[in-house]
């Protein structure tokens, strides 16, 4: 009864909230702007959180975390006319949506705000952290840059494919806890009888190898059954290959990354805002890295489709 209070029971929980607010964007975002709105508002409300969250973890004052965190949410209409087209009343075609899809992931914009936190912080830190080395400030410049910039570009693809494909949406939020909840039953179970040596002791010190070996072949199985099944990555074969090959273990490194955040500021949790469950950053880590993997394939194939046009 634990382990399905602890794990099962919020994954399942999890996906039907997360479904219930997809299927009608989804089914709605193309043809109607209302829906698009709404869908804005959501991903800035989920940007705001997990820019946050992070900037608690770091130890960021209150009143910074706040400033900071609005600054973050702007990012979720960059570029800006790729949200004006958004926004705006009228229907969009799937081939559209494509090309949005390549104006927004890795946009010059939003990389150029995501550097301008980074200094923000940098700066903070010179006023309340004078005990620092040059050298740890730019690591934790450097992972403050690295992990805006998984949060914005997965929370970016995840609203725009939202409107042209609900299905590599799906994918990208459930891959990820396929993943997790065969790593915690293959540890459960198996952990240790094999190989002796933990999977990640310093960042992670529970998992295992079997539970590492277990979790990815959960995600394999689940990931073959959508990407070559329902033709995800426009049914394009390599990209297909490589997105079923690689997202297993996106997943863990975005787990272990986002871990390794928490451990090298002495933290528990990202927040508490999930009761018991610590806060949403906890729930996105594996998500981020998984929907950047992705939104980088996207981009690729968008821009090989104009080329061929």
């Amino acid at each position: 009864m634990k382990i399905l209070k602890e794990r099962v029971l919020p994954a399942v929980v999890g996906v039907l909230i997360l479904a219930s607010t997809i299927i009608p964007f989804a089914i709605f975002g193309a043809k109607h702007y209302e829906a698009r709105i709404a869908a804005y508002i959501m991903a800035t409300v989920a940007v705001f959180i997990l820019s946050y969250e992070i900037l608690n973890a770091f130890g960021v004052k209150l009143v910074f975390r706040i400033f900071v965190s609005m600054l973050a949410a702007l990012m979720t209409y960059m570029p800006i006319d790729t949200a004006e087209i958004l926004l705006k009343p009228g229907s969009l075609t799937s081939t559209q949506l494509l090309i949005l899809i390549k104006n927004s992931v890795f946009n010059w914009q939003a990389l150029l705000i995501i550097s301008v936190i980074a200094l923000i912080f940098v700066l903070i830190e010179l006023q309340s952290r004078t005990n620092m080395t040059a050298g740890d400030r730019f690591l934790r410049l450097v992972h403050i840059w690295f992990s805006f910039f998984y949060v914005i570009n997965s929370i970016l693809f995840l609203l725009i494919a939202t409107f042209r494909d609900w299905k590599i949406v799906l994918f990208i939020l459930l891959a990820p806890s396929l993943a997790d909840i065969g790593g915690f039953f293959g540890g459960r179970f198996f952990g240790k009888k094999w190989i002796k040596a933990s999977f990640a002791p310093n960042i992670s010190p529970k998992k295992t190898w079997e539970g590492f070996i277990v979790g990815v072949i959960a995600c394999w199985i689940f990931a073959a059954g959508m990407i070559f099944g329902l033709g995800l990555m426009e049914n394009k074969v390599i990209p297909q290959t490589f997105v079923f090959s690689i997202t297993p273990f996106a997943s863990v490194a975005g787990d272990l990354y986002f871990s390794y955040l928490k451990r090298l500021n002495a933290t528990k949790d990202y927040s508490k805002i999930l009761l018991g469950h610590g806060g949403l950053m906890d729930r996105h880590d594996s998500i981020s890295f998984v929907g950047t993997l992705v939104a980088m394939v996207y981009f690729f194939i968008s821009v090989n489709e104009k080329s061929a046009v």
